[in-house]
C-alpha cells in the first residue's frame, strides 16, 4: 500500500511523517527513506533509520549547482543522498517533500520513475498540496492508494490513521 499525506506548507506533514515512523520503529519494522526538518538555514535531510542529518536546502546563498525552488536552494548532493536512502531494504520505505521540482522532473523523481511498490510491507510519501495526483500517476497502476489531508485539526491524531493504514494493508 502507498499511503499519501498531503497538505499546505507548514501544515504538519512532516511532523507526521516523523510520528508514523517513530510509532513503526517502535513495533521493530525497519523503516528507511528520509524527511526533512526546518532549521535556521532551511531544511536538514533526515535519514528515517538513523537520524543522521545533512544539509538538504538553504533560504539563500545557495551554490551555482543548487536546484531553486521556490524561496530554497537544494543541493544535488543531497538530492543523491536522498535517492539512495530510498533505495535500500527495509518494511517501510517513507519519503518527504515530494514537490514542485519532481513536478519538473528534478529532485526526487527518478524514485517516482521507479518506485516498486512490491519491496516493502507499504511506502508514505508526503506530499505538497496539489502534487498528489501527479504522484498517484507516476506509481505503478496496481497499486493501492490511500490519501489523506493533513490539517491543523487532525495533524495529532492522523499519525496513528496512517500507522494503522499501512499495518492493517501488509497484514493482508
Amino acid at each position: 500500500m502507498i499511503v499519501i499525506v498531503t497538505g499546505e506548507r507548514n501544515v504538519g506533514k512532516t511532523t507526521v511523517v516523523e510520528r508514523v515512523v517513530s510509532r513503526l520503529e517502535a513495533r521493530d519494522h525497519w523503516v528507511v527513506g528520509f524527511y526533512t526538518v526546518d532549521t535556521p538555514a532551511g531544511l536538514d535531510l533526515v535519514d528515517a533509520r538513523t537520524g543522521d542529518r545533512v544539509p538538504f536546502a538553504t533560504r539563500s546563498g545557495g551554490s551555482a549547482d543548487d536546484l531553486e525552488v521556490g524561496r530554497f536552494h537544494v543541493d544535488r548532493t543531497a538530492i543523491e543522498r536522498g535517492l539512495t536512502l530510498a533505495d535500500r531494504p527495509g518494511d517501510f520505505l517513507v519519503v518527504d517533500e515530494i514537490g514542485s521540482l519532481e513536478r519538473r522532473k528534478e529532485g526526487f523523481y527518478p524514485l517516482l520513475e521507479s518506485l516498486q511498490p512490491e519491496r516493502y510491507r507499504g511506502i508514505l510519501l508526503a506530499v505538497r498540496e496539489g502534487v498528489s495526483g501527479f504522484v498517484a500517476d507516476h506509481v505503478p497502476e496496481n497499486s493501492s492508494i490511500v490519501t489523506f489531508q493533513v490539517t491543523e485539526k487532525n495533524r495529532e491524531t492522523l499519525p496513528s490513521t496512517v500507522v494503522a493504514s499501512l499495518l492493517d494493508a501488509s497484514a493482508e
